[in-house]
């Protein structure tokens, strides 16, 4: 989750968009999903890492297991690696 928070964090900072953390992912999506420069299974990626850190940090006896989230490690570093990419198109 935090590799794709910094990352958005940067491409917000790069269009001159700088938010606390609870609204960094909100603005993502109204700054590029809805400009089509991130998809909705992109974005739906995005929200359930950042619901997965939440139900870590919060809940005192969660914890995922290795099946839940090796399957999200290819996904999540395609998305960051395109997030990266953006950087040159941000106005």
């Amino acid at each position: 989750y935090y590799a794709v928070f910094h990352m958005a964090s940067a491409l917000l900072i790069d269009k001159g968009l700088h938010q606390d953390h609870s609204g960094v992912i909100c603005l993502l999506g109204q700054e590029f999903a809805t400009k089509g420069l991130l998809d909705k299974d992109e974005m739906r990626l995005v929200s359930r890492l950042q619901n997965m850190r939440h139900a870590v940090d919060y809940d005192d006896m969660f914890d995922w297991a290795e099946e839940d989230v090796k399957p999200l490690f290819n996904r999540t570093e395609l998305l960051i690696k395109k997030m990266k990419s953006l950087l040159s198109l941000v106005e």
